[in-house]
């Protein structure tokens, strides 16, 4: 099987904490790098996504995606929300779930939405081959990917 994150042993599914923030993920980035003694291995503004949407200056100098390791199987990764949808805090960390395996990716998406709701139907994106996300019906917010992009 072609796999393009090489995180991945076995075939595993590969679970990240996704952290949002308003306006400060990189100074809070910075702060985890120091705990915990790692590097980013990505970064990527607003500006910097193809065909980003329209905003102001500033805000497209806020973080869209970050990560870095924080083990040799976990990743902390994060963004900032865009100043028209700020993130509510104690809403803003999600599970990120990346699996090698379309089929597999698409049943875990449809029974994590069972009883609960879907925030986004598993679509391309320029990350990921397939991603969707999801709201269980316990209230906890799943991101699932499909073969990561060179982003990740």
């Amino acid at each position: 099987m072609n796999i393009l994150n090489p995180r991945f042993l076995n075939d595993q599914i590969q679970v990240d904490p996704y952290l949002t923030f308003n306006g400060n993920c990189e100074e809070a980035f910075n702060w985890y790098k120091q705990i915990f003694q790692t590097e980013f291995n990505s970064l990527v503004r607003y500006k910097e996504m193809p065909e980003g949407p329209a905003m102001s200056e500033a805000e497209q100098d806020r973080i869209i995606y970050i990560s870095m390791p924080i083990s040799d199987y976990v990743y902390l990764t994060g963004a900032d929300a865009t100043e028209g949808m700020p993130v509510e805090v104690g809403k803003n960390v999600v599970l990120t779930l990346t699996l090698s395996d379309e089929g597999q990716m698409k049943q875990i998406f449809h029974d994590l939405a069972e009883a609960g709701e879907i925030l986004m139907p598993i679509q391309q994106t320029f990350w990921a081959d397939l991603y969707g996300m999801v709201t269980d019906q316990f209230g906890i917010c799943w991101r699932i990917n499909y073969k990561l992009a060179h982003y990740i």
